[in-house]
């Protein structure tokens, strides 16, 4: 049993270290545009807030991972890349508008729709999963109150109850002007997630690290740490 535990370890250590070391090779791309996250639909350089979503999220990890203080700054750029897909005012004098949020900067290479201007809030809740990571880290406040914006145009966004067929699913897109959603019903667990953060409730799933011992946890629920030293880590579970 030793043993094995022993080669699981070594098996994470240098899984870590490769993805480390890719994820130092996005350095390159300090100081530039997201792009490139939505490819099978729009041309490969068109910015993309789904490619910052993913960008915010690797370096958060990075950071956890090893505590470099490089890569939270890293986090911080690309979330700031995400702002301008945000209406951060309302771009209409209806209820749903303000932190509605658009895919691209950009068309697609079906027919239609054009995506200029056009809430894609799915992308943005991806994007607001990220903001919540880096919230943790970053306490200037502003992540939070983004996140939390989106996750509520979301909510607005979805079907009501009053459609039995698509109550509850979030829209492919939505027109801010008619206030009307629009597209195939998708899955709203981007959503959830998020919506669990929104009104207070544990984490659905999370993960910490441990520095000292580099302690590695998953828990369903939201993990609390409590204290680390030379004997022992300890830390709360606030479940469901």
């Amino acid at each position: 049993r030793v043993a094995r535990e022993l080669r699981t370890k070594k098996s994470d250590a240098e899984l870590i270290d490769a993805a480390l070391r890719l994820l130092r090779g996005l350095d390159k791309f300090q100081h530039d545009v997201p792009r490139g996250a939505q490819s099978w639909e729009v041309p490969l350089h068109t910015p993309d807030i789904l490619a910052s979503a993913m960008l915010v999220k690797c370096y958060v990890w990075g950071y956890e991972l090893t505590g470099e203080s490089h890569f939270l700054e890293q986090a911080n750029y690309w979330a700031w890349t995400g702002v301008p897909f945000v209406y951060l005012r309302n771009p209409t004098d209806r209820p749903v508008g303000p932190y509605a949020t658009i895919a691209v900067y950009g068309a697609t290479n079906w027919v239609e729709p054009v995506w200029f201007g056009r809430p894609v809030q799915w992308c943005g809740l991806v994007y607001a999963d990220a903001l919540y990571r880096l919230s943790r880290h970053d306490g200037a406040g502003q992540w939070r109150k983004i996140a939390d914006g989106i996750t509520a145009s979301g909510i607005q966004q979805s079907w009501p109850a009053a459609d039995p067929e698509r109550q509850g699913l979030l829209p492919d897109f939505y027109h801010l002007r008619a206030q009307q959603s629009d597209g195939p019903a998708i899955n709203p667990a981007t959503l959830q997630a998020n919506a669990a953060r929104l009104f207070g409730g544990p984490e659905v799933y999370d993960f910490r690290r441990f520095p000292r011992e580099g302690l590695l946890v998953h828990a369903p629920g939201t993990i609390e740490p409590a204290g680390e030293d030379e004997r022992r880590v300890r830390f709360k579970v606030r479940g469901w």
